[in-house]
């Protein structure tokens, strides 16, 4: 299981531990499927970017020393991280619906805007409004990545 998935069901059970409930509002906006298929599979779109490669590090004497790494290959599909992770999904079949495929597309944020146009930043702003799953995706990512490591 992904580090998001785990942060997001941690979420939900501490939330159901602690007397909180969602807001009655976003319930139908947050079925669980779509919450466990754009939480497991936003990244996907990783899954042919990683090359084994000979990296250098200093020990701790001092002295370079070899190791066996990975380096970033972008050549083989190069387009937008969101925007990969739909197009293969939809391409094996997976009949994605739209609220997944925003919470997927846009779960970079801000962070894949910087080069982009104001066009772009307004279906985003659209889509974070239209779309409950867009936030908990996006929030959950960020937070496992900075916050969850595996034991």
């Amino acid at each position: 299981m992904s580090h998001i998935h785990d942060f997001t069901h941690i979420i939900v059970r501490d939330a159901t531990e602690n007397n909180l409930e969602m807001k009655p509002e976003l319930k139908e906006h947050l079925p669980e499927d779509s919450v466990v298929i754009s939480t497991l599979l936003h990244d996907v779109c990783k899954a042919d970017i990683y090359k084994e490669a000979i990296k250098k590090r200093q020990n701790a004497s001092g002295r370079w020393e070899e190791y066996q790494g990975y380096d970033v290959d972008y050549n083989n599909f190069p387009l937008g991280h969101g925007e990969k992770s739909v197009i293969v999904l939809l391409r094996m079949g997976l009949n994605l619906t739209d609220d997944e495929i925003m919470a997927i597309r846009w779960h970079m944020s801000a962070w894949d805007l910087s080069l982009q146009s104001p066009e772009a930043k307004g279906n985003y702003n659209a889509a974070k409004e239209r779309c409950p799953l867009c936030s908990l995706v996006r929030a959950a990512d960020n937070l496992s990545a900075n916050l969850l490591e595996r034991k």
